[in-house]
C-alpha cells in the first residue's frame, strides 16, 4: 500500500497494517533531521499495528539534496539507527536505511531493490505471524487468503464505478460497512 502523507489519511492507515509484510518508510532527505524526527509516528503506527514488523528505511529526493548536506546523511542513518534501530523498544525492526535518487536507475536504487528482494524472501512465518525470522515457512511462500483477494477485488470495482460516476471516493463507516461487509444498519 502506498499512503498519503496527508493527515486527512492518518486515520485509515491502520486498516491496511498487518505483521505479514516488509514495510518500507519513505521520507524526504531534504526534511535532514526535522524529517528523522518524523520517522517516530509512522514506526509507533506500524508498532502498534504490527508489533515487531519489518522496516526499510528510504530517503528520498537524494538528487535534489546539496552537495554540502549530502556530507551529512552518514550521520542522519546514525541518527536513524540510534533512535528507532535495534535494542530500541516500542519500535519495527528496521532492516536497513537507504537513502535514493528515484528518477534515476542507479547503484543506490539497484542496491535498494536487491535489498527489498532479499529481505522479503528471508522473512519466515513466526508464531502470531510478526515476520520475525523463526525457523518457519516462508512469509512470501505462504497462501493468501481468498478474502483479501475479493476485499481487493471490491475496493478497484467501487474506485472504478467512483471514477466513473465523477465522485470522490470517500464514505462514512456505515456506507463502507454495507459495500465491503455486506452489512446493514
Amino acid at each position: 500500500w502506498d499512503f498519503g502523507g496527508q493527515k486527512e489519511y492518518y486515520a485509515t492507515h491502520q486498516y491496511f497494517l498487518s505483521r505479514r509484510a516488509l514495510y518500507l518508510l519513505l521520507w524526504d532527505t531534504r526534511d535532514m533531521e526535522e524529517g528523522v524526527d518524523s520517522l517516530r509516528s509512522w514506526l509507533l503506527n506500524i508498532q502498534a499495528r504490527a508489533p515487531y514488523a519489518n522496516v526499510i528505511i528510504v530517503g528520498s529526493f537524494l538528487d535534489t539534496v546539496p552537495a554540502k548536506k549530502k556530507n551529512d546523511l552518514p550521520k542522519l542513518e546514525e541518527r536513524i539507527n540510534s533512535l528507532y534501530g535495534k535494542g530500541r523498544e516500542g519500535y519495527p525492526t528496521i532492516k536497513g536505511v537507504f537513502f535514493v535518487d528515484a528518477k534515476a536507475n542507479n547503484s543506490r536504487m539497484r542496491e535498494l531493490r536487491n535489498f527489498i528482494y532479499s529481505t522479503a524472501s528471508e522473512l519466515e512465518v513466526s508464531e502470531g505471524g510478526s515476520g520475525r525470522s523463526a525457523k518457519g515457512p516462508r512469509l512470501m511462500e505462504d497462501q493468501v487468503p481468498s478474502s483479501y483477494m475479493e476485499l481487493g477485488r471490491q475496493v478497484r470495482k467501487v474506485a472504478m464505478d467512483y471514477r466513473k460516476s465523477r465522485l470522490a471516493p470517500l464514505f462514512d463507516a456505515k456506507k463502507f460497512r454495507e459495500t465491503f461487509l455486506n452489512e446493514t444498519g
